[in-house]
């Protein structure tokens, strides 16, 4: 095992392979024909779209060196959709609740039930009350968690469960489980955001 953490260029070429593939399907998702070149995307947004972000078909995910910054990384993902203002064209809205939804474990969306309720409820409180767990307003990776079960995650943790800190309430659990539909990768079981 290497103890280095500065990536090698060819690590750095496949991130960088990576992330072109993850700008493109997000351009098709919403119906923007991509360009010779994609735009330029802010460090910090760019990995935590590509942390939360499935493999695409039949193709395994990417391995994971750090489980606890790909737990952190979908939740960030989370309270960035959460943080985006909804669109007045209720396609445009339909898209942005996707994205959330595809945040979701694959068991806790996927039928007109499950979709009602993830709408309704999760998406919708997510969005009231996002920013009582941010200490900066618009960085969704500024959110602290108070405790962690189990308290270290490894690449062969399971299920995990954070408790974020929150200014107006006691500290509010997020549960996240690997998604064997997703290639192993963390995706959220359920949150009382």
């Amino acid at each position: 095992m290497a103890t280095s953490t500065t990536p090698t260029s060819t690590e750095l070429a496949a991130l960088r392979e990576e992330l072109a593939a993850l700008r493109a399907r997000v351009d098709v998702l919403e119906g923007k024909q991509p360009g010779p070149k994609a735009a330029a995307v802010p460090a910090a947004a760019a990995a935590t779209a590509v942390a939360a972000t499935p493999a695409p078909s039949g193709k395994p995910a990417a391995p994971e060196t750090d489980p606890e910054a790909a737990l952190r990384s979908l939740v960030a993902a989370a309270f960035a959709l959460a943080l985006e203002p909804i669109p007045d064209d209720p396609d445009e809205a339909d898209a942005q609740f996707a994205r959330f939804a595809a945040l979701m474990h694959s068991e806790r969306r996927g039928t007109p039930l499950l979709e009602q309720s993830l709408r309704n409820y999760t998406w919708r409180q997510l969005r009231r009350n996002a920013n009582i767990y941010l200490n900066e307003a618009q960085d969704p990776a500024s959110f602290e968690s108070a405790r962690m079960v189990p308290t270290a995650v490894t690449l062969k943790t399971e299920r995990a469960k954070l408790f974020l800190r929150a200014r107006t309430r006691m500290p509010t659990p997020i549960s996240l489980r690997r998604d064997a539909s997703e290639h192993g990768a963390w995706r959220i079981e359920s949150s009382s955001l």
